[in-house]
């Protein structure tokens, strides 16, 4: 598999009970391992990597398996998750996502960014689970993607833990990362927002139906924001955000999410982005991301993806959020809120 850019700064090995550290490369754990580092693969199959809110990308070429939540409870487990099969035997895991870009079965996806880290699931705080399994013996098999190491000895000559006889179920774990030059992030230019209330912002509802609510709130992006129930998988209500761009380029999206009402907000809001074709500017495209207003823990900026934006105002330029709020079959119950707040668009290219 090739690096990525999300993982790019973590190809060092630290095993938990190594000293404290507050920098680079951010691996909480490897696994579970006992206080004498015996057993460390036991408990915990992944890697927990410190990436707060940022946006996530694919470590190798592939097909989206499984786009949505792990478990119906929503605060178990993985939360909001990924899984990607690399057709070579392999598949990847991406879990405490607050955004996913892709649906279910979406092929020909590359190494760009299928979402962003959060805090949905069984966590204590926002941050990526990276798992690797290996097709091996008719199952899929969980596996360590940079080899086994000898904790003590410094080598690889020690028994692997996961492999069998050590575990009936394991798989021998090897090196899987190609030694290409480091990808560094897009840098970040000029930013443009957009809040609600401001021209170029409207929101509307079918006729009879729920209304938008504004409520004067410190967490909202410039001390208020916007809300509708959640309608199950119809929509009737929408919101629109549409700026006039200075340039045409590559704009990273970003949605605020205020801390207000967070025990009643939604789990799968839908936001739709209108934005040029990249083969032909000319033509226009649409994606439609989700993303967990629930989980997050303060008012914070969450990336929908990086997209192609033509110079000037048109319909391929805006942001759409419905009152829809689902992802595959699980569907938010209706006395869930749908949050409207501040919209931003960071230049990249």
């Amino acid at each position: 598999m090739a690096t990525s850019l999300a993982l790019a700064p973590v190809l060092t090995m630290r095993w938990q009970g190594d000293a404290a550290y507050t920098s680079p490369p951010w691996i909480l754990t490897a696994a579970g391992c006992n206080a004498d580092g015996s057993r460390c693969y036991d408990n915990h199959e992944g890697y927990d990597i410190l990436l707060y809110y940022k946006p996530v990308v694919a470590s190798a070429a592939g097909t989206i398996q499984y786009a949505g939540w792990h478990t119906t409870s929503h605060d178990t487990l993985l939360g909001l998750m990924v899984r990607m099969d690399h057709g070579n035997n392999y598949q990847t895991i991406y879990g405490h996502l607050s955004m996913v870009r892709y649906q279910s079965g979406s092929t020909g996806i590359g190494r760009w960014q299928i979402g962003t880290s959060g805090a949905t699931g069984g966590v204590t705080g926002p941050h990526l689970h990276f798992g690797v399994e290996r097709w091996y013996n008719n199952a899929w098999r969980f596996t360590d993607p940079y080899g086994w190491r000898d904790r003590y000895n410094n080598n690889d000559n020690g028994d692997d833990p996961w492999a069998p006889p050590n575990r009936a179920d394991g798989v021998i774990s090897t090196w899987l990362w190609v030694d290409n030059p480091l990808q560094s992030a897009p840098p970040r230019g000029d930013i443009y927002h957009l809040d609600n209330g401001q021209s170029g912002f409207t929101a509307s509802c079918a006729s009879g139906q729920p209304y938008w609510n504004t409520v004067s709130d410190s967490s909202g992006y410039l001390g208020n924001l916007m809300w509708t129930w959640a309608n199950g998988s119809t929509t009737d209500c929408s919101a629109f955000w549409q700026i006039s761009f200075p340039s045409t380029g590559e704009y990273e999206v970003e949605v605020h999410i205020p801390t207000w009402s967070t025990t009643q907000r939604s789990h799968s809001v839908r936001y739709t982005i209108w934005s040029a074709n990249y083969a032909n500017p000319t033509l226009g495209t649409s994606t439609t991301v989700v993303v967990d207003q629930h989980r997050v823990g303060s008012s914070t900026w969450i990336s929908l993806g990086r997209y192609n934006f033509r110079q000037g105002t048109n319909w391929n330029g805006s942001v759409t959020v419905v009152d829809a709020s689902y992802i595959g079959s699980d569907v938010d119950p209706t006395s869930r809120r749908v949050l409207v707040d501040g919209m931003r668009w960071v230049k990249t290219h």
